[in-house]
Protein backbone atom coordinates (compact mmCIF):
# COMPACT_ATOMS: atom_id res chain seq x y z
CA UNK A 1 0.00 0.00 0.00
CA UNK A 2 1.33 3.43 -0.90
CA UNK A 3 0.37 6.67 0.79
CA UNK A 4 0.18 9.80 -1.33
CA UNK A 5 2.05 13.00 -0.48
CA UNK A 6 -1.21 14.64 0.51
CA UNK A 7 -2.28 11.80 2.81
CA UNK A 8 1.10 11.81 4.57
CA UNK A 9 1.06 15.59 4.87
CA UNK A 10 -2.42 15.35 6.39
CA UNK A 11 -1.09 12.80 8.91
CA UNK A 12 1.84 15.03 9.83
CA UNK A 13 -0.08 18.28 9.83
CA UNK A 14 1.55 21.54 8.89
CA UNK A 15 4.81 20.73 10.66
CA UNK A 16 6.30 18.83 7.69
CA UNK A 17 8.85 16.98 9.79
CA UNK A 18 11.13 14.64 7.95
CA UNK A 19 10.92 11.12 9.36
CA UNK A 20 14.46 10.31 8.31
CA UNK A 21 16.59 13.28 9.38
CA UNK A 22 14.26 14.77 12.06
CA UNK A 23 14.49 18.29 10.67
CA UNK A 24 11.56 20.72 10.65
CA UNK A 25 11.08 21.99 7.13
CA UNK A 26 9.35 25.13 5.90
CA UNK A 27 8.63 23.44 2.59
CA UNK A 28 6.69 20.20 3.14
CA UNK A 29 8.66 18.20 0.58
CA UNK A 30 11.97 20.06 0.43
CA UNK A 31 13.95 17.45 2.33
CA UNK A 32 16.58 15.24 0.78
CA UNK A 33 15.06 12.38 2.79
CA UNK A 34 11.59 12.90 1.35
CA UNK A 35 10.93 9.20 0.77
CA UNK A 36 8.79 9.08 3.91
CA UNK A 37 6.75 12.06 2.77
CA UNK A 38 6.75 11.40 -0.97
CA UNK A 39 4.50 8.37 -0.95
CA UNK A 40 7.12 5.64 -0.93
CA UNK A 41 5.88 4.46 2.43
CA UNK A 42 4.57 0.91 2.37
CA UNK A 43 3.42 -1.86 4.65
CA UNK A 44 4.02 -1.41 8.34
CA UNK A 45 5.49 2.06 7.82
CA UNK A 46 2.11 3.22 6.61
CA UNK A 47 -0.07 1.38 9.10
CA UNK A 48 1.93 0.81 12.28
CA UNK A 49 -1.19 1.03 14.45
CA UNK A 50 -1.55 -2.74 14.51
CA UNK A 51 -2.34 -2.83 10.80
CA UNK A 52 -5.37 -0.59 11.20
CA UNK A 53 -6.22 2.52 9.23
CA UNK A 54 -5.57 5.67 11.24
CA UNK A 55 -9.02 6.94 12.22
CA UNK A 56 -7.68 9.71 14.42
CA UNK A 57 -8.67 8.01 17.67
CA UNK A 58 -5.10 6.86 18.35
CA UNK A 59 -1.89 8.81 18.59
CA UNK A 60 -1.91 12.22 20.19
CA UNK A 61 -4.61 12.56 22.81
CA UNK A 62 -4.13 14.94 25.72
CA UNK A 63 -0.55 15.86 24.91
CA UNK A 64 -0.94 19.49 23.96
CA UNK A 65 -0.30 20.76 27.49
CA UNK A 66 2.77 22.83 28.06
CA UNK A 67 5.13 20.91 30.34
CA UNK A 68 7.58 23.73 30.92
CA UNK A 69 6.11 24.41 34.37
CA UNK A 70 6.17 20.78 35.46
CA UNK A 71 2.72 19.83 34.16
CA UNK A 72 2.01 16.54 32.47
CA UNK A 73 1.04 15.34 29.03
CA UNK A 74 -0.17 12.03 27.66
CA UNK A 75 0.13 10.48 24.24
CA UNK A 76 -0.91 7.10 22.92
CA UNK A 77 1.65 5.38 20.74
CA UNK A 78 1.38 2.15 18.75
CA UNK A 79 2.38 -1.25 20.10
CA UNK A 80 6.05 -2.05 19.35
CA UNK A 81 6.75 -4.31 16.37
CA UNK A 82 7.47 -7.96 17.22
CA UNK A 83 10.92 -7.66 15.60
CA UNK A 84 12.02 -5.41 18.48
CA UNK A 85 11.43 -8.02 21.17
CA UNK A 86 14.63 -9.33 22.77
CA UNK A 87 13.24 -12.83 22.19
CA UNK A 88 12.74 -12.30 18.44
CA UNK A 89 15.12 -14.23 16.23
CA UNK A 90 15.34 -11.94 13.23
CA UNK A 91 18.15 -10.77 11.00
CA UNK A 92 19.88 -7.66 12.35
CA UNK A 93 18.96 -5.63 9.25
CA UNK A 94 15.25 -6.39 9.64
CA UNK A 95 15.41 -5.46 13.34
CA UNK A 96 17.28 -2.25 12.53
CA UNK A 97 14.70 -1.25 9.90
CA UNK A 98 11.82 -1.95 12.31
CA UNK A 99 13.52 0.10 15.05
CA UNK A 100 14.12 3.02 12.70
CA UNK A 101 10.49 3.00 11.50
CA UNK A 102 9.09 2.73 15.03
CA UNK A 103 11.35 5.51 16.28
CA UNK A 104 10.26 7.76 13.40
CA UNK A 105 6.60 7.03 14.05
CA UNK A 106 6.90 7.76 17.78
CA UNK A 107 8.80 10.95 16.97
CA UNK A 108 6.12 12.14 14.56
CA UNK A 109 3.22 11.32 16.89
CA UNK A 110 4.93 13.10 19.79
CA UNK A 111 5.63 16.16 17.62
CA UNK A 112 2.04 16.13 16.42
CA UNK A 113 0.84 16.03 20.05
CA UNK A 114 2.63 19.34 20.67
CA UNK A 115 4.21 18.30 23.96
CA UNK A 116 6.93 20.63 25.23
CA UNK A 117 9.89 19.33 27.23
CA UNK A 118 9.70 19.99 30.98
CA UNK A 119 12.40 22.21 32.44
CA UNK A 120 12.97 19.81 35.34
CA UNK A 121 16.18 17.79 35.43
CA UNK A 122 14.25 14.58 35.98
CA UNK A 123 11.22 13.68 33.90
CA UNK A 124 8.73 10.98 34.85
CA UNK A 125 8.23 8.73 31.81
CA UNK A 126 5.32 6.45 32.68
CA UNK A 127 4.52 3.69 30.19
CA UNK A 128 1.25 1.79 30.32
CA UNK A 129 1.26 -1.18 27.97
CA UNK A 130 -2.20 -2.11 26.70
CA UNK A 131 -1.62 -5.42 24.90
CA UNK A 132 -3.43 -6.67 21.80
CA UNK A 133 -4.39 -9.93 23.55
CA UNK A 134 -4.49 -11.58 26.99
CA UNK A 135 -1.16 -13.42 26.75
CA UNK A 136 1.16 -12.88 29.70
CA UNK A 137 4.00 -10.49 28.94
CA UNK A 138 7.34 -10.05 30.62
CA UNK A 139 7.80 -6.44 31.77
CA UNK A 140 11.56 -6.33 31.08
CA UNK A 141 11.01 -7.55 27.50
CA UNK A 142 8.33 -4.91 26.94
CA UNK A 143 10.65 -2.20 28.21
CA UNK A 144 13.48 -3.43 25.97
CA UNK A 145 11.09 -3.48 22.98
CA UNK A 146 10.37 0.20 23.60
CA UNK A 147 13.90 1.59 23.34
CA UNK A 148 13.04 3.05 19.92
CA UNK A 149 9.89 4.56 21.46
CA UNK A 150 11.93 6.28 24.21
CA UNK A 151 14.46 7.55 21.68
CA UNK A 152 11.73 8.87 19.36
CA UNK A 153 9.94 10.71 22.18
CA UNK A 154 13.24 12.14 23.48
CA UNK A 155 14.13 13.30 19.95
CA UNK A 156 10.73 15.00 19.62
CA UNK A 157 11.14 16.75 22.98
CA UNK A 158 14.71 17.75 22.08
CA UNK A 159 16.20 16.22 25.23
CA UNK A 160 18.55 13.38 26.18
CA UNK A 161 16.62 10.29 27.27
CA UNK A 162 18.85 9.88 30.33
CA UNK A 163 16.60 12.49 32.01
CA UNK A 164 13.69 10.00 32.00
CA UNK A 165 12.70 8.16 35.15
CA UNK A 166 10.79 5.22 33.74
CA UNK A 167 7.75 3.63 35.33
CA UNK A 168 5.86 0.86 33.63
CA UNK A 169 2.58 -0.90 34.03
CA UNK A 170 0.97 -3.69 32.04
CA UNK A 171 -2.76 -3.14 31.76
CA UNK A 172 -5.28 -5.96 32.04
CA UNK A 173 -7.34 -4.19 29.42
CA UNK A 174 -6.81 -5.16 25.77
CA UNK A 175 -7.03 -3.04 22.63
CA UNK A 176 -7.06 -4.34 19.06
CA UNK A 177 -3.51 -3.92 17.75
CA UNK A 178 -2.23 -2.90 21.20
CA UNK A 179 -1.00 0.52 22.29
CA UNK A 180 1.44 2.17 24.67
CA UNK A 181 0.12 5.06 26.74
CA UNK A 182 2.92 7.43 27.63
CA UNK A 183 2.63 10.04 30.37
CA UNK A 184 5.37 12.64 30.61
CA UNK A 185 5.63 14.77 33.74
CA UNK A 186 8.30 17.10 35.04
CA UNK A 187 9.58 16.14 38.49
CA UNK A 188 10.22 19.07 40.81
CA UNK A 189 13.60 18.94 42.55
Amino acid sequence: MTISRFDMQARLGDDAICGQCWIDRDEPFGCACESLLAGEVTGTEALRDGGQQDDGSRGARDGAKDLATGGSGMIVLPWPPKELSPNARVHWAKKSKAAKQYRAECFLLTKKAGIAAPLADEILFALEFVPPDRRKRDDDNLLASCKALRDGVADALGIDDNRFITQLRISRETVKGGEVRVRIQGESA
